[in-house]
């Protein structure tokens, strides 16, 4: 009761009967676009096959809240849509948690954080024809992942605000060379760095 307590002392307090808000540290929703500019899966087989990835878009929904004095932490999920060298599609989705450590630059309007994250996704649409990685019967196929972004939140209104952040993203997934009738299972390796950023609103 008493960690509740503070917890609330801190994320809000009433003034002459108008509500003000820690806006650093009150939970929020963030939604965010960004984009690729770095891209490449490594195959894990004997040949070691090299694959880049040409335009990668992401979208991405989150929430966090407080849980310490300088750390938040929240969820997120994500879709990617990109192109390979040869103009295959491949789109995927992932579903991750995060802490997100950050320091104050001007009074709760202002500040610059990190993030650390991992979870699980999977392949949405398949197949990568170029790649030859997974058969047409290989609509979902697993993945883990971890993230670790850095960025910085400006909330000049009183529950609106903007971000900007910088992503990089590694993937273990697991693929299928076969056909409809074999399967022929692989590893491969997404490496991704991007460039974002959305809007954030407190709720």
């Amino acid at each position: 009761m008493l960690w509740i307590f503070n917890y609330n002392l801190l994320a809000q307090e009433h003034v002459l009967g108008q509500e003000s808000v820690d806006k650093i540290r009150f939970p929020k929703f963030y939604a965010q676009f960004s984009y690729g500019i770095l891209g490449k899966i490594n195959i894990l087989n004997k040949e070691l096959e090299s694959i880049k990835i040409k335009n990668e878009q992401q979208y991405s929904f989150f929430t966090e809240h407080n849980l310490y004095k300088y750390m938040n932490a929240g969820f997120k999920f994500d879709v990617f849509y990109r192109e390979l060298k040869d103009d295959s599609i491949h789109v995927k989705s992932k579903l991750a948690i995060f802490i997100k450590p950050f320091i104050p630059l001007y009074k709760d309007e202002v500040s610059l954080y990190t993030t650390f994250g991992g979870g699980i996704g999977n392949a949405l649409l398949m197949p990568i024809s170029s790649a030859n990685l997974v058969g047409r019967n290989s609509l979902l196929m697993p993945s883990i992942n971890i993230e670790n972004s850095i960025g910085i939140n400006y909330f000049p209104f009183f529950r609106f605000g903007f971000f900007a952040q910088a992503n990089y993203i590694t993937e273990l997934n697991m693929g299928n060379r076969g056909n409809e009738d074999t399967r022929d299972l692989v590893w491969f390796i997404d490496h991704r760095l991007s460039l974002g950023g959305g809007l954030s609103f407190i709720f």
